[in-house]
């Protein structure tokens, strides 16, 4: 019911030009969420991937060093690697040794989705993992949609689209984000559950986004989120000379 409402509510805001705005204290709040996650992080657990009626179920290792890159190694049954994908704000490389394909290119959601068929863009992928917003400015306050306990952020993304963000003020993380179209169709839906301290603040412990155009959707349960001091070496890697690469 909770989350049918935030859809309601968020359908309202978008057609609605009266809707009360406040600014002043948003981006303290995600200034602060920001400045208490660990910098460097360690994912474990498992990624369900439903995309274009083709379903996977990997075990999977993620490897975030703030918002500067991010290594993703998905394995399949006996921990075999299934694939490896680096990304970066500028540039990702993705490996399916499944296929014996390398695919390489800007790190957008129409790249990574066919590589991967992960339908996120960079940004999208370190906002999903880390519990942060993409940025912390231009968002407002719509007070209709916030209560004591939780605070509804939107913002307008540069005319492509609108973003939603309902932050629970008492956990001290995000609960779920959304993306809408202009015509205020449904892009992206993104839950976020399970929260457990790591560090000083709250991380969720599974992560439901759903992908309404493709009817697909990818699920993460992480057994271990860890905080790493540092990592010991960067995260791009080798391709093999006998592997097909594809520039996309």
């Amino acid at each position: 019911m909770k989350k049918i409402l935030f859809i309601l509510i968020a359908s309202m805001l978008y057609s609605c030009s009266t809707v009360s705005e406040k600014s002043d204290v948003l981006n303290t709040n995600f200034t602060k969420l920001r400045s208490i996650t660990p910098k460097n992080l360690e994912f474990s657990g498992k990624v369900d991937i439903d995309m274009n009626g083709q379903s996977l179920s990997l075990n999977t290792d993620i490897y975030s060093a703030a918002s500067d890159s991010v290594l993703m190694i998905l394995k399949a049954f006996m921990g075999i690697p299934a694939a490896k994908v680096y990304a970066d704000p500028m540039t990702f490389l993705a490996y399916n040794a499944l296929e014996n394909k390398a695919f390489y290119g800007e790190p957008t959601k129409k790249n990574i989705e066919k590589a991967v068929r992960i339908g996120f863009s960079y940004n999208d992928m370190i906002a999903l993992l880390r519990n942060e917003p993409n940025l912390e400015l231009d968002y407002k306050v719509n007070q209709e949609g916030s209560n004591e306990n939780e605070i509804l952020y939107y913002r307008y993304f540069k005319d492509k689209y609108i973003e939603f963000i309902k932050y629970n003020k008492n956990e001290n993380y995000i609960v779920q984000y959304q993306q809408k179209s202009s015509d205020n169709t449904l892009l992206l839906n993104v839950f976020f559950e399970e929260p457990k301290v790591v560090g000083k603040r709250n991380m969720p412990h599974k992560v439901t986004a759903l992908i309404p155009e493709s009817e697909g959707s990818v699920k993460f349960r992480f057994d271990e989120i860890k905080s790493i001091d540092r990592f010991e070496k960067g995260f791009n890697f080798p391709i093999p000379n006998n592997v097909t690469k594809i520039k996309l």
